[in-house]
């Protein structure tokens, strides 16, 4: 039965529908520090109240990051990239900021490691290789911030994140640089740092976690994915409705 229980559960939960949420962060230029030739190492802090259109508890399932548009300049003549690009590691960890970013609402000027950043319950949330096919993200020579170039594609995690409202939030990208490295490097769209809003940090030297940020860089302007955790109240109903299937199910055998 428990393993009909569960079933009912993720069916329910899929037949929810996922949920779609980006910061309200204003455009205002790029970087290509996650999309890098290179391997590299980015963090990025938003603030809770960047995140005040989330009123529930959600489990965050994915992140997209979109090109950075036209009107700012080194842009791609056209859909990026031109090929297929394989990384062959790149890691994404996600969870609260530790006490001190969230005390001081951003990241402090000298940081032992990326991981110090984060509060107690980070995650892993994917990790392994990942191919970016030909043209994944659109681009629009008239785009500009208030007319955006598309969302990329949505990095699905392997293991969600479980956010709760009023919580400050902190991921990190680390990867290995993509192959053919010859590919051109476009910018993807960021917005400006200030305190009790965005902030991040990255290093160009290593893509390693446990090392310490090389420098500030610009937060970026992402989506997240998430999915709805049923109420307490629907998880009873759920669990109610499986096991009176069940039975009718014994019955008839």
């Amino acid at each position: 039965m428990r393993l009909y229980l569960l079933a009912t559960l993720a069916a329910a939960s899929s037949f929810a529908g996922a949920q779609t949420f980006v910061p309200p962060l204003v455009e205002t230029g790029g970087v290509n520090t996650v999309f890098r030739s290179a391997p590299r190492a980015y963090q990025s802090f938003i603030d809770s109240t960047q995140l005040a259109g989330i009123s529930g508890p959600v489990l965050i399932t994915g992140i997209s990051f979109r090109l950075m548009a036209a009107s700012f300049g080194s842009s791609p003549p056209a859909n990026w990239p031109s090929q297929t690009l394989n990384f062959t590691d790149f890691t994404v960890r996600i969870g609260s900021a530790s006490a001190a970013v969230a005390a001081a609402g951003e990241f402090p000027t000298t940081t032992p490691t990326f991981n110090q950043n984060f509060g107690a319950d980070v995650i892993t949330a994917r990790t392994g290789g990942l191919s970016l096919s030909t043209g994944a993200f659109g681009f629009n020579a008239a785009s500009t911030p208030t007319a955006p170039n598309p969302w990329g594609p949505t990095i699905t995690f392997s293991t969600p994140y479980l956010y709760n409202p009023g919580q400050d939030l902190v991921y990190a990208v680390s990867h290995t640089g993509y192959i053919p490295n010859t590919e051109f490097q476009p910018f993807f769209a960021t917005a400006n740092f200030a305190v009790n809003v965005a902030d991040a940090v990255s290093s160009t030297t290593s893509n390693s976690l446990d090392a310490a940020p090389g420098g500030f860089s610009s937060p970026y302007v992402v989506m997240f994915t998430t999915e709805p955790i049923p109420e307490p109240a629907t998880m009873t109903v759920l669990a109610l409705g499986a096991v009176a299937a069940l039975r009718r199910r014994n019955r008839k055998a």
